[in-house]
């Protein structure tokens, strides 16, 4: 097998650190939920559970944690992939995180062209108006 190159060392190691960055944050998450408990009660509506045919309250309480984790995870999830993408602009077109309100990833390609990038996730990221401003 043949060595990797300086700059795939790098990029490794940059993704770790995004990679390690989300699991600090979850884990932090995670303390929070178990140092306050009713700390759930003002995000989620138990009543919805209710709804749902969840009557023990163990039901209720693992399903909050879960809705309140999926969540977070959603958005946190999104900063890594987000992260994932100026690491790979850095390298793959020499560009770097733009500093322009609501845009992502900048890079020139020649002397006259910039290239202005918004890291979007899924099929429906944005609303018909957001995609015509966007464009």
């Amino acid at each position: 097998m043949s060595e990797k190159p300086d700059w795939w060392k790098s990029v490794e190691a940059e993704i770790d650190e995004v990679v390690i960055g989300f699991t600090e944050k979850l884990k932090t998450k995670l303390e929070k939920l178990g140092n306050n408990p009713m700390f759930l009660l003002g995000r989620k509506n138990p009543f919805l559970f209710r709804i749902r045919g969840m009557i023990k309250a163990d039901d209720v309480v693992r399903n909050m944690i879960e809705a309140t984790l999926s969540s977070s995870k959603e958005t946190m999830f999104g900063d890594i992939f987000e992260a994932c993408a100026v690491i790979a602009c850095k390298y793959g077109k020499n560009g770097l995180k733009s500093g322009i309100e609501g845009i992502d990833l900048e890079y020139s390609e020649g002397s006259r062209k910039r290239v202005l990038i918004q890291v979007k996730s899924g099929g429906n990221w944005g609303n018909s108006s957001q995609r015509k401003r966007l464009k």
